[in-house]
């Protein structure tokens, strides 16, 4: 793979500026005093300020895809650019460097081992190699129970959690499972699993419309899942891969024919998360940020908590283009299609299918439009709605306090006249879906955690630490197949389907320069970046009030005693953990960076 020299050009790019400030320094009029609220004391000085501050930060061309979001231009957004990748790159060129060393390795050993001849064969990536980069493999019983039906379904509900949705009665279905075959799985045929509120799918039909590099193939794959009526389980129902042929897949087909539908399903799914999340991660957190900067003065406490929860935000696009869709580069040597077919999906994402609403994008808002909670039967097991509402709870605690302690009430909220400039902002800046108003100090709390979420929990459940230990370990998640989809059932044999030996070293490779599992070794800063320490940067503490110290104490607190949940977990009697037959650990807070990452 190629992955150090593109970072390398990217490196040098970065270091154009002579002089690199911290972020919350850049303006040359910005003091150390503690952060304030505009008053008629400092109303000009402010203004003058913010007024400097937006002629050398404006809105410049999308440099994904031209004609998307926004991507800022100027002196003082080229500084602020700068920043970000000249901190990002100082500790991703060694990662790299490490991941590629393991990756010849393993791939050495797998080699000398008799090389890759069942799937089980692909085990032996992270039983020889990949040490130091993913030193503990992929999530307990994610390889040993791989052909579980039970994990591949509870991934929609924890690793691959963007996808999947409640259908309500009376929708229309795109197609139908036998209902002698539904009934023996579920007890009821599918259009009554529909009427009860049992019924889920998932839609990548969306994939239809790019084209298959060539060598290489993918099905569109849409899916049925169910809750049993009686196990109340969270089952496979169907898969249809709408490439290559219409044939439906169902648990009572043939092993060797379920797992193939399986695997294409699970490439279809980890396109899909991937780009969902650089658009409603990345991208909406970048033009969310970027109409603050053109609005609140550094000294203001809302841009001090933004520019803390946007690290190295303004480095990510920029290394997605020069190191991931870049012709030749990991997409185009990796995926079923092009880097430039994933710029084009992603945009799509952003604009046409939901990724950059950003109301429509609040954790709890999301899941309930999806009807996931709050409507139909509920599921008894939902890993990434409980592990993420413990951390949604402690961020809304803590900017609950930290709005408080700045705004007396209410008015003080609607009357701040920088607060309203950034929600106007958001009009030029072409957010989709922001609020036309903050008028209340609840509203704020609102905005400010949904802001913190996008980059941390939302990130991290499908990105990060993530796709190498699950959604992309080998041999269950391809990237994609290398013979043509079969036009009828009956295969006994899927080796000739996956990736070579290279090929699974590279998949490897890619994901595990994502990965952070030594967060502190790979810091040369040693600034506090696991999701614990959110809010614990000291000059961003030094310039708060005690309340705003206190409310960090307490979530470092509250995060500790959740991760020692985490850690804590276990397989019961049953051999699972969180109703699912691995154990999921993503949103571990002492494991997992607050902030966006790779």
């Amino acid at each position: 793979m190629r992955f150090s020299r593109a970072l390398s050009l990217s490196a040098t790019a970065a270091t154009v500026a002579s002089t690199v400030l911290p972020r919350q320094n850049l303006p040359s009029n910005a003091t150390a005093a503690p952060y304030s609220l505009p008053n008629t004391r400092n109303a000009q000085a402010r203004s003058a300020q913010i007024t400097t501050i937006r002629s050398g930060f404006e809105y410049g061309p999308d440099i994904i895809e031209g004609e998307g979001v926004y991507w800022p231009k100027g002196p003082y957004a080229d500084q602020m650019i700068n920043f970000d990748q000249t901190t990002f790159f100082a500790e991703q060129l060694p990662w790299v460097g490490r991941c590629e060393a393991d990756a010849a390795a393993a791939a050495q050993a797998v080699a000398q081992s008799g090389g890759l001849a069942s799937l089980e064969d692909w085990f032996k990536f992270y039983e020889m190699g990949f040490k130091n980069t993913v030193p503990t493999g992929p999530y307990p019983g994610m390889l040993s129970n791989g052909t579980s039906d039970l994990l591949f379904s509870m991934e929609r509900l924890s690793t691959a959690p963007f996808g999947v949705r409640r259908l309500a009665a009376g929708t229309l279905m795109s197609f139908q499972t036998d209902d002698a075959i539904a009934r023996n799985l579920t007890t009821m045929t599918q259009a009554e699993l529909l009427d009860a509120g049992r019924l889920f799918y998932v839609d990548y039909r969306d994939q239809l419309n790019m084209t298959v590099t060539a060598g290489r193939y993918a099905g569109a794959a849409e899916a049925f899942f169910f809750l049993h009526p009686e196990t109340d389980q969270f089952l496979p129902l169907s898969i249809r891969l709408n490439r290559g042929s219409s044939l439906v897949y169902t648990p009572t087909d043939d092993a060797d024919d379920w797992l193939f539908a399986k695997l294409a399903f699970n490439m279809n799914d980890l396109w899909y998360q991937q780009w969902y999340h650089l658009e409603t991660t990345h991208v909406l957190v970048d033009i969310v940020f970027e109409a603050a900067v053109r609005s609140l003065s550094p000294d203001h406490p809302i841009y001090a908590i933004m520019d803390r929860l946007a690290y190295q935000t303004f480095a990510f696009r920029i290394s997605t283009i020069k190191t991931l869709l870049n012709k030749g580069g990991p997409v185009d040597e990796l995926f079923f299609a092009s880097g430039s077919d994933a710029g084009s999906y992603a945009a799509h994402l952003y604009h046409d299918a939901g990724a950059g609403d950003w109301l429509k994008t609040d954790f709890l808002t999301d899941l309930s439009l999806r009807g996931l909670i709050g409507s139909g039967p509920p599921l008894p097991h939902y890993p990434f709605f409980e592990d993420g509402i413990v951390i949604l709870g402690a961020i809304s605690e803590f900017m609950t306090a930290y709005v408080t302690s700045y705004y007396a009430d209410d008015q003080a909220v609607e009357s701040d006249p920088e607060l309203a400039s950034f929600v106007k902002e958001a009009v030029p800046a072409g957010i989709i879906d922001f609020p036309t108003s903050i008028c209340s100090r609840s509203e704020l709390v609102s905005l400010l955690t949904h802001f913190a979420m996008q980059a941390s929990v939302i990130h991290a459940a499908t990105n990060g630490n993530t796709p190498v230990k699950s959604t992309a370990s080998l041999p269950y998640h391809p990237m994609a197949f290398y013979q043509p989809l079969p036009s009828t059932k009956g295969l006994s044999n899927l080796v000739p389907f996956m990736p070579n030996l290279t090929q699974s070293a590279g998949q490897i490779t890619l994901l595990a320069a994502f990965n952070r599992p030594f967060i502190s070794e790979t810091n040369p800063t040693g600034a506090n970046r696991t999701l614990a320490e959110m809010f614990d940067l000291p000059d961003f503490l030094a310039r708060a009030n005690a309340e705003t110290r206190q409310a960090n104490t307490l979530f470092k607190t509250q995060m500790s005693a959740f991760s020692q949940v985490v850690q804590a977990r276990a397989f019961d009697e049953d051999g699972l953990s969180q109703g699912m037959p691995f154990i999921w650990t993503s949103l571990d807070p002492l494991n997992t960076p607050f902030y966006l990452t790779v």
